[in-house]
């Protein structure tokens, strides 16, 4: 098979399991925005098996960069771009690449930022109601502060 038309498939087909791992990454947000905590546990499992298939399907591309003496990762790419100025399709493919690999980060980060915040909110949900079973920081029965306190103002008077 032609080198060019090879390598051009293989960023084609990362490309396309970065978009479905893209379709999940938004439906994760979706959820999390939306409070949907049912919907996070199925798309866990789905965004794992897309997770392996980018990193499959980006192996494929470095193997095919190793097979022909060049470096697996981006400079691999550069290094075939560059002494293959025709390839187009897998220079647009490459392009297009590195703007979906944008896009999932930053949805990472944003959807990442978004389970921050849920837990923030939830452990200070939680020390509330903690709050409100614990005993009072009041003085105890010998007069003296007590961070434990007896947790009725009667003892503490």
């Amino acid at each position: 098979m032609n080198g060019w038309r090879e390598l051009s498939e293989a960023i084609e087909a990362e490309s396309s399991a970065i978009v479905e791992f893209i379709d999940i990454l938004r439906r994760e947000q979706d959820a999390l925005t939306e409070a949907k905590a049912d919907e996070l546990a199925p798309l866990i499992a789905e965004k794992i098996t897309a997770a392996n298939a980018v990193a499959q399907r980006a192996q494929t591309r470095n193997t095919l960069l190793a097979s022909r003496q060049l470096p697996a990762d981006r400079d691999g790419i550069a290094a075939w771009l560059e002494t293959h100025p025709g390839d187009l399709a897998a220079q647009r493919g490459w392009n297009h690449l590195l703007e979906l690999a944008t896009e999932a980060r930053e949805l990472t980060r944003v959807n990442g930022d978004l389970v921050r915040l849920h837990l923030q909110h939830n452990a200070q949900a939680l020390e509330a109601l903690l709050g409100s079973i614990r005993p009072l920081p009041l003085y105890g029965p010998d007069g003296q502060h007590s961070p434990f306190g007896s947790g009725n103002l009667r003892g503490a008077v």
